[in-house]
């Protein structure tokens, strides 16, 4: 009788996620980044308390290669007002598929002058279109059939002063192909899984390995 085996595939740790437990609850209960990080966990928040001003690179979930960063946003998101009676935790994010991540899941690294947000509606709206039109540059959507605001992007997390630290955002359009596991912050130990000596990655080494575009292609 033929016996068939199925190749369990390798997740790949991608990087940190600073949050708050209810989100970390909501993530584990789930076995995917699902909701409610649209309101309560853009990373970014805490620059500007929340105002809308927060989705730098695009609507998604934040994440960086700084595990000392991710524990500050963990704290300061806890410590909010809308999220009160939990503590701060950090995730490692990891994309369920190492395979998938790195040739499937479309990834740009952003320039500097596509980097920011704004509470006002049109030039947040602004943001996002500029953001776009220059992902499809690097996507055409005739010849690759992606949807700019489905791409990963990746960028310095504070872009004047370059990298490291670094940031991306996963679109909400590939949030089921990742999981988070948690441990509260500043605990002094790592979530199971995290390879040893990667609580700092650096996600411009990774440009190459992961098969991360710079460049339009024309």
């Amino acid at each position: 009788m033929s016996k068939f085996f199925v190749k369990r595939a390798t997740e790949e740790f991608i990087g940190w996620h600073g949050t708050n437990s209810n989100t970390w609850a909501v993530w584990e209960e789930a076995g995917y980044l699902k909701k409610p990080w649209a309101w309560l966990d853009i990373i970014r928040q805490s620059r500007s308390g929340g105002s809308g001003a927060d989705q730098e690179l695009g609507e998604g979930v934040y994440v960086t290669d700084s595990l000392t960063t991710a524990e500050a946003f963990a704290n300061i998101n806890a410590g909010q007002s809308h999220n009160a009676n939990t503590y701060g935790v950090v995730c490692a994010i990891f994309a369920k598929d190492e395979s998938e991540w790195v040739w499937s899941i479309p990834k740009v690294w952003l320039p500097s002058n596509l980097i920011g947000d704004s509470s006002n509606a049109l030039k947040h709206k602004q943001y996002n279109d500029y953001r776009n039109q220059w992902i499809e540059r690097v996507f055409p959507i005739d010849a690759y059939g992606i949807d700019p605001k489905d791409v990963v992007r990746f960028a310095p997390l504070d872009h004047r002063r370059g990298s490291p630290p670094s940031q991306l955002v996963i679109p909400s359009a590939w949030t089921s192909r990742f999981h988070a596991r948690c441990v509260r912050a500043g605990g002094g130990y790592l979530p199971a899984g995290v390879p040893h000596g990667y609580e700092h990655l650096d996600y411009q080494s990774k440009i190459s390995p992961w098969q991360i575009q710079t460049k339009p292609c024309a």
